[in-house]
């Protein structure tokens, strides 16, 4: 998990203290780096901050492989 907790847009989009990502990196090397098929992002609706209330933030992995969660398992 990777939240930044710049004011909106400092980053980038969608990189204040509302977004968040999930990546794995994994490869033979830093080189070839596969972290795009294991990435995403998300933002919080609204204006809202991650520091705002209590979060979970989760990886699951099974048989079938492996996902990260906000707040709930899905």
């Amino acid at each position: 998990m990777e939240s930044r907790g710049n004011r909106p847009g400092a980053c980038g989009p969608g990189q204040g203290s509302g977004g968040f990502g999930s990546t794995l990196h994994f490869g033979l090397d830093a080189k070839h780096n596969a972290y795009a098929h294991a990435h995403t992002e998300a933002v919080l609706p609204g204006k809202g901050s991650f520091a705002d209330e209590f979060h979970i933030y989760g990886l699951e992995w099974g048989v079938d492989g492996m996902y990260t969660y906000l707040d709930t398992p899905e």
